[in-house]
């Protein structure tokens, strides 16, 4: 599966956005001397926006050759793709999601899934096995064996069933109730076993009758095996389907007004541009509202939920307590795993409360970072969890998530079609420059539970009896982990 997505990827890159990296590597270059780490699909989607933007430059060229102020209108013009390129290459939610570039207003996501396509014992027709987002294994799918099959939901005391899968190999068939009757096949068509006046199978054709001396109460269940080299061979189906997801950009405008004997003054005193510094300004407010965003709809759409106790017992330090939190943090990786049985979390975004027990942390490793203003990355756990502080998150609030290298695997989208646009500078007689600047994009979460919100509690701890060794030194008897589970300890004996 990820060998054939990386295909996948290759084959998007090379034949349909050739030639958008080849008319875009003058912006790109600059951006990857900058960023080394700067992606293949990074590339793909600056192009795109890049191309995007050019053509709504494009279609405002007349309207620009009437304007009433020709020499203010260049400033966004000469600039927009050195900016496009800065808001694309610094938006932090990069980091944590996945970015895939809209060509249209209108766009779809697409993945890759393969789902079972038969009902066999409990896995039922149209199930995920693999996808980008869930991994799920039964071990009898393709085998002659089946563990479970529900062939009666109780209730009387004659079933007949036709099994689903045939022929059924003598001897295999055992009958099992909600009430804890065991019936066996003898080999011979029958069964042996009690709370039954008869029962048969034929296993040519996998029917069974069975009349009971009383009504089960729930189910019956059978497990058997059937033949896989007896032609024709009734074997289960396994599909490849291509799922798909619209998307639909929206808007997100601000408009910038200064005056003109204002930006003169500046200009003389101080040898700064107040339409770029404006326009600088306000693309990055609109970068850091959309970081927040999306880190926001994380939180919220979390499929899964942890909390710990910031609180610790009088006898263990706030130090030794604090280095707990990495266990909890390992559990909450974990709790992805579990979730999707693919990715275990390898990133995790942090309120300042938060922030400061993980750089207490002994395996935390701090970015040589020249500006924390806002989101940025702070550092990593033991080099192998991200950690990206979040100054706007609740300051209790930590979430935990996956991203892969591949950019289908992550579950959540952020597909911008113009980072950035604005419209042109106007003055009117009241000596106000005025310009407006908006972004347009589109976000998708695909799979919750790839990402895991967690939360401080602050809940007293009541410290357990104590008890000294030889030398007076206090034993505890009751600790607890990170969830509050009690962990049992000896006193020491001399």
């Amino acid at each position: 599966m990820p060998q054939l997505n990386e295909n996948l990827r290759a084959k998007y890159n090379r034949e349909m956005n050739g030639a958008l990296l080849e008319k875009w590597k003058d912006t790109i270059t600059p951006v990857v001397k900058v960023y080394p780490k700067f992606s293949d699909i990074q590339k793909v989607n600056l192009a795109i926006v890049c191309e995007n933007a050019q053509y709504e430059i494009d279609k405002r060229k007349g309207f620009l050759a009437e304007t009433t102020q020709p020499s203010d209108v260049g400033a966004y013009v000469r600039h927009a793709f050195d900016l496009i390129a800065g808001v694309q290459a610094n938006i932090v939610a990069e980091e944590v999601v996945s970015v895939q570039a809209l060509k249209q207003k209108i766009g779809q996501i697409f993945f890759l899934e393969f789902v079972y396509g038969s009902n066999k014992g409990t896995t039922t027709k149209g199930s995920v096995a693999r996808g980008p987002y869930e991994l799920n294994a039964d071990e009898f799918y393709s085998a002659e064996e089946i563990p479970q099959e529900i062939i009666s939901a109780g209730g009387t005391t004659s079933v007949t069933a036709t099994l689903a899968y045939g022929p059924v190999i003598a001897g295999s068939v055992v009958i099992t109730t909600a009430d804890g009757l065991t019936l066996i096949d003898d080999g011979a068509g029958g069964f042996t076993g009690t709370g039954i006046s008869a029962g048969t199978i034929n296993y040519q054709t996998g029917a069974v009758a069975l009349t009971f001396s009383s009504a089960p109460t729930g189910n019956v269940d059978a497990a058997y095996s059937y033949s896989l080299e007896t032609a024709p061979v009734n074997a289960a189906e396994f599909d490849m389907k291509i799922r798909e997801r619209v998307v639909i950009a929206k808007p997100r405008k601000l408009k910038t007004r200064w005056s003109v004997d204002t930006a003169f003054d500046v200009k003389a005193q101080f040898g700064l541009d107040m339409e770029k510094s404006m326009l600088a300004t306000t693309i990055n407010e609109i970068k850091h509202e959309i970081d927040q965003e999306i880190l926001n709809d994380l939180a919220r759409q979390a499929g899964l939920s942890s909390t710990w106790n910031a609180s610790h017992a009088a006898y263990i330090s706030q130090e030794d307590h604090y280095e707990t939190f990495a266990i909890e943090l390992n559990a909450n990786a974990n709790a992805i795993r579990r979730a999707t049985r693919r990715f275990r979390g390898n990133f995790v975004i942090a309120g300042i409360n938060v922030l400061t027990i993980i750089e207490s942390l002994k395996g935390f490793v701090p970015n040589k970072v020249t500006d924390e203003s806002g989101c940025y990355v702070a550092g990593t756990i033991k080099g192998k969890m991200k950690v990206i502080c979040n100054p706007f998150y609740h300051d209790d609030v930590w979430v935990v998530g996956y991203k892969g290298d591949n950019f289908l695997e992550a579950g959540y989208v952020y597909a911008p079609y113009i980072p950035v646009y604005a419209t042109d500078v106007i003055v009117l007689d009241d000596f106000m420059a005025r310009r407006g600047l908006g972004t347009s994009y589109a976000k998708a979460m695909l799979a919750p539970n790839f990402y895991l919100k967690g939360t401080l509690t602050r809940t007293p701890v009541t410290a357990g009896v104590k008890v000294t060794n030889p030398v007076g030194e206090p034993i505890p008897t009751k600790v607890t982990n990170p969830d509050d589970e009690p962990i049992p300890t000896k006193a020491i004996t001399p």
